[in-house]
């Protein structure tokens, strides 16, 4: 419960930012398009991930308490490696099939409703979808097999 409550508490700060964006929007003269209807489904799957994965992580960390903190390290490198502004010098269907970027891919697809007025691909929402989904599969599967040794371990 405590990462879904991580995640959840992080959309209502999501939530102000969508309203100052509205707002900024309205204030510069412009109109949002129909294609800023595929956003809430960018965030709810990008949120998914982000609320399955600790699932396993979480798990692991019961038995070695470093875990945290190669976790954080590798997000903190994952966070650098995601291309926001830049998109990623690969081309055509290696760019959208690079699973690994699923962060930085869910960044193009925002970034291609609201500054390009395109919709996002939908090998994207298809990619997200599946991360989410491993992530969920993957986390369940850790933290049930190692559950009924999670009193022993004190």
């Amino acid at each position: 419960m405590v990462p879904i409550a991580a995640v959840l508490s992080n959309c209502v700060h999501l939530l102000i930012q969508i309203a100052l964006l509205l707002l900024l929007t309205v204030c510069f003269g412009l109109r949002p398009n129909r294609y800023w209807l595929w956003m809430p489904v960018i965030w709810v799957c990008t949120s998914r991930f982000c609320a399955d994965w600790p699932l396993g992580s979480s798990a692991i960390n019961v038995y070695i308490r470093d875990t945290r903190y190669v976790l954080e390290s590798f997000n903190t490198v994952l966070f650098w490696l995601v291309p926001i502004f830049i998109p990623l010098p690969l081309s055509g269907k290696i760019q959208e099939r690079l699973p690994i970027q699923s962060g930085g891919r869910a960044g193009d697809g925002v970034r291609n409703i609201l500054m390009d007025g395109t919709a996002p691909p939908a090998s994207l929402i298809e990619n997200l979808t599946i991360a989410a989904s491993v992530a969920l599969g993957l986390g369940f599967l850790i933290f049930h097999r190692l559950k009924p040794g999670f009193t022993n371990t004190i």
